[in-house]
């Protein structure tokens, strides 16, 4: 597929999941906001980006962080194509039981 001229912010983008929708929408001409919570994840997310999009570090569970993602896209690229929310985490700290 052909992402050219698109533009997509993902939450969570710095790993796992969100990671691998971000480089796989990067190789596809994608531009791309990507938000993660580390910041030595968000540092190397920027160097993978390679002038493609950029790399913000925040909580994505505190609303300004989503607030600032969304106005940095849209000042860097104008439309934004695309949000993907995939920030999340393990519950393996407390165990590997039902997810409630």
């Amino acid at each position: 597929m052909d992402f050219h001229d698109t533009n997509f912010i993902i939450i969570g983008g710095t790993s796992g999941m969100g990671q691998s929708v971000a480089l796989a929408l990067k190789a596809q001409g994608a531009h791309l906001v990507v938000v993660g919570l580390s910041a030595e994840d968000c540092s190397e997310m920027e160097d993978q980006l390679a002038g493609q999009g950029l790399a913000l570090c925040g909580d994505a569970t505190e609303p300004a962080t989503i607030a600032a993602a969304i106005k940095k896209a849209h000042g860097q690229f104008g439309a934004i194509t695309g949000l993907f929310h995939v920030a999340g985490g393990s519950g393996r700290r407390w165990g590997d039981g039902p997810l409630d």
